[in-house]
C-alpha cells in the first residue's frame, strides 16, 4: 500500500523530493536495495547537499558490497558537511 501511494504521489509530482525519499526509505525497509537507487538518486540529483540521501546511499551501497561507490558517498558527505560549517 505505501509503495503503491507514493509511486502514484511521484506520478503527479515526478520532483517531489519528500516522496522521492519516502519511496528510497520504504524500498529499503523491504529489502529492494537496488530499487531504492533509482529514486534517492533522483533526489540527490535535484539536492546535492542532503545528507539524509547520502547516507542512505552509503548504507545500500554497503548492503550490496559495493565498498567503492560507498566511498564515494561518504566522500561526497564529508564534503558536504565541511561546505556546511564554512558557512555556519
Amino acid at each position: 500500500m505505501q509503495l503503491s501511494c507514493l509511486r502514484e504521489a511521484l506520478g503527479l509530482s515526478p520532483l517531489h523530493t519528500a516522496s522521492l525519499y519516502a519511496l528510497g526509505q520504504a524500498l529499503v525497509q523491504q529489502g529492494l536495495y537496488e530499487d531504492a537507487l533509482e529514486p534517492l538518486l533522483r533526489l540527490l540529483g535535484q539536492q546535492q547537499e542532503h545528507q539524509p540521501t547520502i547516507r542512505l546511499l552509503i548504507s545500500i551501497y554497503r548492503k550490496l558490497g559495493d565498498e567503492e561507490r560507498a566511498e564515494e558517498f561518504v566522500e561526497l558527505l564529508e564534503y558536504v558537511r565541511r561546505q556546511r560549517k564554512k558557512k555556519d
